[in-house]
């Protein structure tokens, strides 16, 4: 399963075109048999490949939604105080979804 995560994406970027109510049920058996597998499933799916998904550029949604729907990448996000150490800011100008204090990494 973790290595297929195309559940609540359209076919056209890789996903399986379900609905995200399958995405959520998914969601709910996994954590039944393992907490952290399902975590990492929904932080990639939902906070990663979503907003890829929503506020994306066609040329970024084919260039990382394509493999991170299927799960051939994995995706994450990560939020820190501006300016702090863990803070990414200005170090990830490539990736396509930047709000303030933001980012995300492709794996």
């Amino acid at each position: 399963m973790v290595s297929d995560m195309r559940e609540a994406f359209p076919e056209e970027y890789g996903g399986a075109g379900l609905s995200y109510v399958t995405y959520i049920g998914v969601c709910e058996m996994l954590v039944k048999y393992c907490a952290s597998t399902s975590v990492t499933v929904s932080a990639h799916t939902s906070l990663c490949s979503w907003s890829i998904f929503a506020f994306g550029t066609e040329e970024q949604k084919q260039k990382y939604l394509v493999p991170l729907a299927p799960g051939e990448k994995i995706g994450c996000s990560a939020a820190a105080f501006s300016g702090s150490a863990a803070c990414f800011s200005g170090a990830a100008d490539d990736f396509p979804v930047q709000p303030p204090m933001h980012s995300m990494r492709i794996a």
